[in-house]
């Protein structure tokens, strides 16, 4: 059996419901980590954060996945964002718009703070 592209652990710190992700989130994962998301913001989850510090690589699929949770959180008036330090994750967030629109934080920490 092949090791799994993406893992995905759900916890929760201070009032935020973390989903953090390992490996890569592209059009085979992306729909995992969408279904994930949704499920968390339909199961009640008011604070919404996705830990991207342990994602090494993301395509659009992944940016729109994001994009359509954050939506989704806006709709029922809850809260989301992402974690992501500096790197070419970071950079395709921000390259693409999606850093202008949802809240991206450099680590748990500044999430906590704000």
């Amino acid at each position: 059996m092949a090791p799994t592209r993406l893992e995905a652990e759900v916890t929760h710190d201070r009032g935020w419901t973390v989903l953090a992700l390992h490996g890569e989130v592209d059009m085979a994962s992306a729909p995992r980590m969408e279904s994930e998301l949704t499920v968390l913001l339909d199961d009640g989850a008011s604070r919404v954060a996705v830990d991207l510090q342990a994602v090494s690589f993301m395509d659009s699929t992944g940016l729109t996945a994001l994009f359509r949770a954050h939506e989704n959180a806006v709709d029922k008036g809850h809260e989301f964002a992402l974690v992501c330090p500096a790197g070419p994750v970071r950079r395709v967030l921000e390259v693409s718009g999606v850093a202008g629109v949802v809240t991206v934080y450099e680590k748990l920490a500044d999430l906590h703070a704000a």
